[in-house]
């Protein structure tokens, strides 16, 4: 399938050739899954990086460049360095979201990719190359898993609107790799808030596939603090295209240099849940 550019950019771009990226991409992480990988920390002893990550990310930079020199790259590694987020045609890269679940051989992990132009996503996928789950979507073509189109959860969404509470909500959300205690502490005390209201909490350590079971119907709302354009660019767009709602906490369209999101099935649900929780401020990317 092919999908034209808008506007004044006339480049054509094949949502194969981006599957077939995530694909060999995962082969490289599925062969590293399989070791035991060192690594390195960055900003904390909770943020991980591997040679997988480095040299998954030069992979994916390189055959996008060899194909579209003219676009913008901006990847989790800072691959030749990152690019501002323009109206110019930009790839959002995430080598392996779940690098701690990587090096722990835990399988939620996957690789990210999303095209955007004017700063709004055009195609995106996300895939698990360990349990075989590949999730795509392009604009105003639906989102699919495994070619199967996927839809948010309608009967919870239903429920939880008519009776204007969460009890039957399953939320999901992580931490993050920001150890700083009071940054912790406001996280714990929405936790605490969340969980007195809902079903249940799951915390898995990769937003891209949390915002995908979203999409899917496998939960009912997602947020996260502190998290980075790279680690949701391309599940913002599944989760649209499977007929969710994602903003920022301040109920506004998703920035996503703003370093919060949060989703879910409807803006009823999103401004239930942010009713809940006191934010927790971060410098913009």
């Amino acid at each position: 399938m092919v999908f034209k550019v808008p506007h004044h950019y006339e480049i054509m771009v094949d949502i194969l050739f981006i599957r077939d990226l995530a694909m060999k991409a995962g082969k490289m992480i599925e062969t590293g899954f399989s070791k035991s990988i060192p690594y390195d920390k960055k900003e904390s002893y909770a943020d991980l990086v591997t040679e997988v990550d480095k040299a998954v990310e030069s992979y994916i930079c390189q055959e996008i460049l060899a194909s579209f020199p003219s676009h913008k790259i901006i990847a989790e590694e800072g691959y030749s360095g990152n690019a501002e987020l323009t109206c110019s045609p930009t790839w959002i890269i995430d080598p392996i979201d779940g690098t701690s679940n990587f090096v722990s051989r835990f399988p939620f992990v996957c690789v990210s990719i999303a095209y955007y132009v004017n700063k709004e996503p055009e195609v995106a996928v996300v895939y698990n190359p360990i349990l075989k789950w590949m999730f795509h979507a392009i604009r105003n073509q639906g989102a699919f898993l495994n070619d199967k189109q996927i839809c948010t959860s309608s009967l919870q969404v239903f429920l939880i609107n008519l009776f204007s509470d969460l009890s039957q909500a399953l939320v999901l959300t992580d931490w993050g790799g920001d150890r700083n205690p009071s940054v912790l502490d406001i996280k714990s005390s929405n936790i605490r808030q969340i969980i007195s209201k809902v079903r249940g909490v799951r915390t898995m350590g990769s937003a891209a596939l949390h915002m995908c079971q979203i999409a899917a119907g496998n939960g009912d709302i997602f947020f996260e603090f502190g998290i980075h354009c790279w680690d949701y660019a391309a599940a913002v767009l599944i989760v649209r295209e499977a007929g969710g709602y994602c903003c920022n906490f301040d109920g506004k369209p998703v920035d996503l240099m703003a370093r919060n999101v949060i989703c879910a099935g409807t803006p009823e649900l999103a401004n239930a849940l942010i009713s809940l929780i006191q934010p927790v401020g971060y410098a913009r990317d």
